[in-house]
């Protein structure tokens, strides 16, 4: 559960950087780092994934927004 907290921590800490030259994409974030951006969210589960397995990792759109479903 820590690594997800730490993925949401630097998913907070980068959203107002990444809102500049993302928004609206969606990031795949493992720990600390960003691995990717995406256009689609099934994009960046499928690299996440490929990459890591079953392990967990984060996928957020980058938005102002919240949506809900």
């Amino acid at each position: 559960m820590e690594t997800i907290q730490a993925e949401l921590k630097h998913f907070a800490a980068q959203k107002s950087e990444w809102l500049k030259n993302h928004r609206g994409k969606f990031v795949l974030v493992k720990g600390e780092e960003l691995i990717g951006v995406f256009d689609a969210p099934e994009s960046a589960l499928s690299e996440g994934a490929r990459r890591f397995g079953l392990e967990p990792f984060l996928i957020r759109r980058v938005a102002t927004e919240i949506l809900i479903c």
